[in-house]
């Protein structure tokens, strides 16, 4: 049986400089990569130490953001990211698992979540915001057929935090888009359209078998392929929150709970750290004691291990034995 004893956490990198707050982790061929504020940090698995490399070179003073990262599945060293440079975005590939990286597109505005597509790592779909000459908001996702080398801009009227393929389309080429309080959108076509599912706050999505998970001011699901959701229930908590981020080790779900604000927040938002599932997603129990805070941005489990990392605020990465 799989334990996830919550007193076993153990942090695998220091807090502070010269990392900010830990905004994505992804687990590919033999590392973990760590997004943080300040550039891009890695570590060879298993992590033995709280010191890791910095491939882009020394880390700079909050002005290099890693929005977000993904991995190919089927290859794991390949992995795309979105980074904000100064005034400047981009998106860089590399294929060899974060140790070099090669630019693929940059702008000069903000940028965010990026998704490939299941079947082909040169189509690659990334979500963006600017204002144009005329002074007005464009929002959407740009999408590559040719790995880069040329992009289409969709303009959608909103941006995404968190994009992810729908297991159910053995084409591909649907893509589920969680677009915080505008809600959740799915596209059938790798972006061009897009269809509302619900006008729930959504910050990520997650699918545990048929099951569709959001997590937003709580945790819902959908077991009619997001026709309707239902609040999960959410044990010792009963206010709103802020789900960013869902991990799973076989059947078990975790969640991430953050006090991050995002562009229309009104009022603060108190974290509830990590949230663990054994029903696929219908109650959760805290999994945090042991973390020594609750601001949780992201998760990523390493099913070789088998651990989970957890990227908290201060800068500090954490495990849990699995």
């Amino acid at each position: 049986m799989m334990s996830t004893s919550t007193t076993s956490w153990k942090q695998c990198m220091r807090a502070g400089g010269p990392a900010s707050a830990v905004v994505v982790l992804v687990v590919v061929k033999g590392a973990v990569l760590a997004g943080t504020g300040t550039g891009l940090l890695r570590a060879s698995l298993p992590v033995t130490g709280p010191d890791w490399e910095s491939p882009d070179g020394p880390p700079t003073s909050n002005d290099h953001i890693i929005d977000d990262m993904n991995v190919w599945a089927d290859d794991p060293p390949l992995v795309w990211r979105t980074e904000r440079v100064g005034w400047r975005c981009a998106v860089k590939r590399s294929e060899d698992a974060g140790m070099t990286w090669q630019a693929s597109g940059s702008w000069p505005e903000s940028i965010f979540a990026i998704h490939i597509h299941p079947l082909n790592p040169d189509r690659v779909m990334h979500s963006f915001g600017y204002v144009n000459n005329n002074g007005v908001e464009v929002l959407g996702v740009r999408t590559t057929s040719d790995g880069g080398d040329s992009w289409e801009e969709h303009d959608h009227g909103r941006y995404y935090l968190d994009l992810v393929a729908d297991p159910n389309d053995p084409d591909g080429n649907s893509v589920w888009m969680a677009s915080h309080t505008n809600g959740l959108y799915r596209s059938g076509d790798f972006g061009s359209s897009w269809t509302v599912m619900t006008t729930h706050e959504a910050n990520a999505v997650h699918f545990a078998g048929s099951r569709l998970l959001i997590g937003g001011d709580t945790i819902r699901y959908s077991d009619d392929d997001g026709t309707t959701f239902h609040a999960a229930r959410i044990e010792g908590h009963d206010g709103p929150l802020r789900v960013v981020a869902f991990a799973q080790h076989n059947d078990v779900l975790f969640a991430a709970s953050s006090s991050a604000s995002y562009p229309g927040d009104t009022a603060p938002i108190t974290a509830a750290g990590v949230l663990q599932s054994r029903d696929s997603g219908k109650t959760w129990t805290d999994a945090s004691a042991g973390l020594p805070m609750r601001d949780v941005r992201t998760l990523a489990v390493d099913p070789g291990q088998p651990c989970l990392f957890a990227g908290l605020s201060d800068g500090s990465v954490h495990q849990l034995a699995l």
